[in-house]
C-alpha cells in the first residue's frame, strides 16, 4: 500500500509526463510490418527486428512530445533519457505483441473498424471522415494497412491489460488509508538558503575547465549534420495550378451530386438550467418557473444574455447560455431534438423539459437536407474537380520522378527541368534537431543519413511524406560529428561548475544546520547563528501551489513529531538553493473527507496502479527470458 501511495502522491507529475510520452505510440508508433525503411536494425527482440527508421520515427514523436510539454528544447542529458525511453517502449511493445500472439489474442475486423471510427481525431461534421483519417495517418507516417496493423497490436495490448486489471482490487481499508494520506495537513516552518552569493565568489581554474571538458566529452560534441537539396512533387500543388470555369464546375457537380449531399444540420443558441435526476420536486418547480420567466422576456424582445441578467434568482443557480455549432439529429437529448428540427430560422422554442434540466433554444441557421445547393459546397466541388483533372498527369509524374531519380542519381536538375519543379535547399540539421517541419519527418531524417544517400552520394528513392506528396532528396553538404572547441564552450563550463560547487556548498551548510537543529531545540538561536529566517506555513496539503515542490516533498517525507516537538529535514532545490524544513504538527484527514465521486475516482486510480505493477512485473519477467539486442551504434 505504501508503494501505491508513493507512486500516486510523490510521482504523479512524472507519471503524467511518462504517460503522455508513451500513449501517443498508439497513434504515432511503430510500423511493424509495412514500413519502407532501411534494413539497418535498431533493436532485435527474440529474432524480431525493429528497424532504424521505426526507432527514429518513434524517437522523433517522443522528442516532439517532450518539447511540447516542457516548452523547451531537450538538453543533451534529456535527449539521452528520451532515446532510452524510446528503446524501452519499443522493446516492451514488441514483447506484449509477442505474448498476445502466443496467447492467440486476435482482433477481428469489426472490432478494429469500430475502434478506428470512434477516434476523435478522425471525426468530421457528420462523424467519422475518411478523408481526415487518410490525411491524419499519412502525417503520422502510415498508410491504411500499416495503421490498421498497429491498431490491432494496440487493441490486443489493451485487452491484455484489461485481463490483468480484472484480478486487481482495492479494499476499503486501503482506500481509507489513501484518503487519510492525500488529505493530510501539516504545520511547517522552512528556510531557504540561497546559493547566489557563492556563485560569484567561486574561482574556476583553467585546470578545472579542461578536466571537466575532457571528462564530459560527449556533452560537448557537435553532432553530425547534413544539408540537403530536394524536389517536392505534390498532387495538390498540381491541382491548384489548373484553370477551371463555372461551366465545368457545375457539370462536375451534377455528375457527382450524391457525393455532396449533407445531412440536415441545425445551428442554435441554447439557454439551459441544470436540474439533474437527483433534483428535488421543489428544485424542479423553481427551475420551471424560472425558465418560463426567462422565456417571457426573450419572446418580448430581450436577448438571452439580457434576460438572464435581468433575472437573478439565487434559488435557481447554474443558468447557462451556449452557442451550439451545426448538429445533426441524435446528438442532443431526444426532447430537444424533437423541437429543434421543427423550428424555422430565428424562431424561439417554448421551454423544454429533459431529465437533465430545462431548455430554451433559438434556431439560428439550417444547412444540408432540403437546403443542399451547389453554392453550399462549391469550394469542395472545385477542390475535387481540380484533382480529377490532373489525376492521370500526377500518376505519370510519379512514374517519371521514380525513373529519373534512378537514371540520374547524381543530380536533381533533370527531375526539376522535366517535371517543372523547384530544387529547394535546406539549412544544416542533425538527427536530433531540425529547423523546419519538413526536415522533422522521420522518413526525411532516415533517408538523409542513409548510406545510399550520405555515403554513396545518390539521390534518395521517392519518399511519400503524406498522401500524394513525394520528395526526392540528396545531400549537398556533410559535417561529421566533432568535439566543440574548448573556447566555444568555456563560458558554459564555468557557469555549470560554479552552479554545481555553489549548490554543493549550500547543501553542506544546510545539512549542518539540520544536524544542529536535531541536537538543539532552540530553532531561533540556530537561525540567528547561521543567518537565516524561518517562514511559517500552517495547514498545508500535498497539492499546495504556493510552496516549492521540493519543500513539500521534504515536509511530507518526514515523520510525525511527538507533541511539542519538531522533526527536521531538508533538500536541495532545482535553483541550487537549499531548504531547511521543520514539521511541527500532522493532522490526518477523516475518511469521509472525499466525496463519493472523488473516492470512486481514487479507487480506480489505485486499481490502475495495481494493474500497472502487475503488467510491469510480467514485462520484466519476459525481458529476463528474452533475447534482446540493442544496436547502440546505429541509434
Amino acid at each position: 500500500m505504501l508503494l501505491k501511495i508513493r507512486e500516486i502522491v510523490s510521482g504523479w507529475l512524472a507519471s503524467v509526463i511518462v504517460a503522455l510520452l508513451i500513449i501517443p505510440f498508439a497513434f504515432w508508433g511503430i510500423n511493424y510490418y509495412f514500413g519502407s525503411g532501411s534494413a539497418v536494425l535498431a533493436l532485435e527482440v527474440n529474432d524480431t527486428g525493429i528497424s532504424l527508421q521505426e526507432f527514429q520515427q518513434a524517437y522523433q514523436t517522443t522528442r516532439q512530445r517532450w518539447q511540447s510539454l516542457s516548452g523547451n528544447s531537450a538538453t543533451a542529458e534529456q535527449e539521452s533519457m528520451l532515446k532510452q525511453n524510446t528503446v524501452d517502449v519499443l522493446i516492451e511493445r514488441e514483447l506484449i505483441r509477442q505474448i498476445n500472439e502466443a496467447l492467440g489474442l486476435k482482433i477481428g475486423d469489426r472490432q478494429l473498424t469500430d475502434t478506428i471510427r470512434k477516434i476523435p481525431e478522425f471525426q468530421g461534421i457528420n462523424g467519422f471522415d475518411n478523408v481526415i483519417y487518410e490525411q491524419s495517418i499519412s502525417q503520422m507516417g502510415y498508410n491504411s494497412p500499416s495503421f490498421e496493423t498497429q491498431m490491432r497490436t494496440d487493441i490486443a495490448a489493451a485487452q491484455l491489460q484489461n485481463s490483468i486489471a480484472q484480478g486487481s482490487f482495492i479494499t476499503d481499508a486501503e482506500l481509507d488509508q489513501m484518503v487519510s494520506v492525500l488529505r493530510q495537513e501539516r504545520d511547517i516552518s522552512y528556510a531557504i538558503l540561497s546559493s547566489d552569493a557563492l556563485k560569484e565568489k567561486i574561482e574556476i581554474s583553467e585546470d578545472d575547465i579542461k578536466s571537466h571538458y575532457e571528462a564530459q566529452e560527449q556533452e560537448y560534441q557537435e553532432p553530425e549534420q547534413v544539408r540537403i537539396a530536394y524536389v517536392d512533387l505534390a498532387r495538390q500543388k498540381m491541382a491548384d495550378a489548373v484553370a477551371v470555369d463555372d461551366a465545368g464546375l457545375q457539370a462536375y457537380y451534377e455528375n457527382n451530386k450524391t457525393l455532396y449531399e449533407v445531412e440536415d444540420q441545425r445551428k442554435f443558441k441554447q439557454l439551459f438550467i441544470a436540474t439533474g435526476e437527483e433534483a428535488t420536486p421543489e428544485q424542479i418547480t423553481a427551475a420551471k418557473a424560472e425558465i418560463q420567466s426567462l422565456h417571457d422576456l426573450i419572446v418580448a424582445g430581450s436577448s438571452f444574455e439580457d434576460a438572464v441578467a435581468t433575472r437573478k434568482n439565487d434559488a435557481v443557480p447554474g443558468v447557462e447560455i451556449v452557442d451550439q455549432d451545426f448538429m445533426t439529429k441524435g446528438i442532443m437529448e431526444p426532447e430537444v431534438d424533437a423541437i429543434l428540427f421543427t423550428l424555422n430560422e430565428g424562431e424561439v422554442s417554448a421551454p423544454i423539459a429533459t431529465t437533465n434540466g430545462m431548455h430554451i433554444i433559438r434556431l439560428d441557421s439550417i444547412k444540408g437536407g432540403a437546403k443542399n445547393t451547389f453554392e453550399d459546397v462549391r469550394d469542395q466541388v472545385e477542390q475535387d474537380y481540380r484533382l480529377s483533372l490532373i489525376e492521370s498527369d500526377f500518376v505519370n509524374a510519379v512514374d517519371q520522378l521514380t525513373n529519373l531519380a534512378f537514371e540520374h542519381p547524381d543530380t536533381l536538375e533533370v527531375i526539376a527541368d522535366t517535371l517543372n519543379l523547384t530544387v529547394y535547399e535546406s539549412p544544416l540539421f542533425d538527427r536530433q534537431w531540425q529547423p523546419e517541419d519538413l526536415l522533422r519527418n522521420p522518413k526525411i531524417i532516415s533517408a538523409s543519413f542513409s548510406d545510399e544517400v550520405l555515403t554513396d552520394g545518390n539521390n534518395s528513392e521517392p519518399i511519400e511524406i503524406e498522401d500524394n506528396r513525394l520528395i526526392v532528396l540528396r545531400v549537398m553538404e556533410h559535417k561529421p560529428a566533432k568535439k566543440r572547441p574548448l573556447d566555444e564552450v568555456r563560458d558554459r563550463i564555468i557557469t555549470r561548475l560554479r552552479f554545481e560547487r555553489a549548490r554543493d556548498e549550500t547543501r553542506n551548510k544546510g545539512e549542518l544546520i539540520v544536524s544542529a537543529l536535531k541536537n538543539n531545540t532552540d530553532s531561533k538561536q540556530i537561525a540567528s547563528e547561521y543567518g537565516f529566517e524561518w517562514r511559517r506555513a500552517d495547514g498545508i496539503k500535498r497539492d499546495n501551489a504556493e510552496i516549492d515542490n521540493s519543500i513539500l516533498n521534504s515536509a511530507f517525507r518526514l515523520g510525525r513529531p511527538q507533541s511539542g516537538q519538531h522533526i527536521y529535514g531538508g533538500s536541495s532545490l532545482n535553483s541550487g538553493d537549499y531548504a531547511v524544513v521543520a514539521v511541527e504538527a500532522v493532522r490526518d484527514a477523516a475518511t469521509d473527507a472525499m466525496s463519493a465521486e472523488e473516492s470512486s475516482a481514487l479507487k480506480q486510480q489505485l486499481q490502475q496502479v495495481e494493474t500497472n505493477d502487475a503488467l510491469a512485473q510480467m514485462i520484466n519477467d519476459l525481458k529476463s527470458k528474452s533475447d534482446i539486442q540493442v544496436f547502440s551504434d546505429n541509434l
